[in-house]
């Protein structure tokens, strides 16, 4: 196939679906990016026959931190597509970013270990916090996708 999904070229494209396919046994990684190339990607995704659920972190209801990392860890558990994806940090707060990722940060292994890949995307300043302050969670990250102009994937 040829061609491009959402902005992306078929090979970017391609990088993500190989992430999928090769996670099967619990894998992390991150994406640079936002609504636009999330939709772009699920879609294919679902249209190539991969079923793919997402949490959406910035939709809460009570707490921040951990009852974030506990939404995670109850949809990978709950949903455990061939993909669980991970959206919304664009819209938490400076303040609170810091107890969403200590909560993720906490709960890695919950989170990585039961069987699905798991792809947090997020806006590439969101990313880089991250790898700052989250390190366990960083640490068993497989893959860094940044497609952006200027980005290595």
């Amino acid at each position: 196939m040829s061609g491009a999904v959402g902005g992306m070229d078929w090979s970017e494209y391609t990088q993500i679906r190989r992430f999928v396919e090769l996670g099967t046994g619990g894998a992390l990684a991150f994406m640079v990016g936002g609504a636009t190339e999330v939709a772009a990607v699920a879609g294919q995704l679902r249209r190539d026959g991969f079923r793919v659920e997402s949490v959406d972190v910035a939709a809460r209801s009570g707490g921040w931190g951990v009852t974030v990392a506990r939404r995670v860890r109850v949809a990978v558990d709950r949903l455990c597509a061939d993909l669980v994806v991970v959206t919304g940090f664009d819209a938490v707060r400076t303040g609170r970013a810091v107890t969403v990722l200590d909560g993720l940060n906490l709960n890695r292994d919950a989170i990585i270990g039961r069987g699905c890949p798991v792809l947090i995307v997020a806006p590439g300043p969101v990313i880089d916090r991250f790898a700052r302050d989250a390190p366990d969670l960083w640490s068993v990250r497989s893959h860094v996708f940044d497609f952006t102009e200027g980005g290595t994937a």
